[in-house]
């Protein structure tokens, strides 16, 4: 009885930030979609080689949509955690380290509700995500070894 109040508890959480997470990259995909000349302008403002900007103008709303979509499908959602922890985790990162100076300067930021928030703001709210992206992968992962044990089922 014990392991299916546990089994309960663990799989509605998983699937809550399974939804947050997923919501949070369609939305951040969608809006450098929409903002196509926004999303390309603001990439090349950063400071990174413009090659890396090209490449991530392509590539960033596709492994968005991909992992939004992963989160969705029970079957996938333990990939899709993985990607969004590195991605999250990526972009925690990279604030970081423009807010040190390290870099020489701090560019202007994202598109969408994000474009509004300081960097300081950004950090946070990345760190948040890449918090309940850690929990969520953390929990399928304990549910997918149980299940491999045969405690219950996944």
């Amino acid at each position: 009885m014990e392991f299916s109040h546990s089994k309960k508890a663990s799989t509605l959480l998983t699937e809550m930030v399974a939804m947050m997470v997923a919501l949070m990259f369609s939305y951040t995909a969608i809006s450098k979609l929409m903002d196509w000349e926004g999303t390309r302008n603001g990439l090349y403002n950063q400071v990174f080689p413009i090659w890396t900007a090209d490449l991530l103008l392509y590539v960033l709303p596709a492994i968005e949509l991909a992992a939004a979509a992963m989160l969705l499908i029970p079957y996938f959602r333990y990939w899709g955690l993985v990607i969004s922890t590195w991605l999250m985790g990526s972009f925690s990162l990279y604030i970081g380290v423009v807010m040190t100076g390290m870099l020489g300067r701090i560019p202007c930021s994202c598109g969408g509700v994000i474009q509004s928030m300081s960097w300081s703001l950004h950090l946070l709210f990345n760190l948040f995500f890449l918090g309940i992206s850690l929990s969520g992968y953390l929990l399928e992962r304990n549910a997918l070894a149980r299940a491999q044990m045969g405690l219950f089922k996944a």
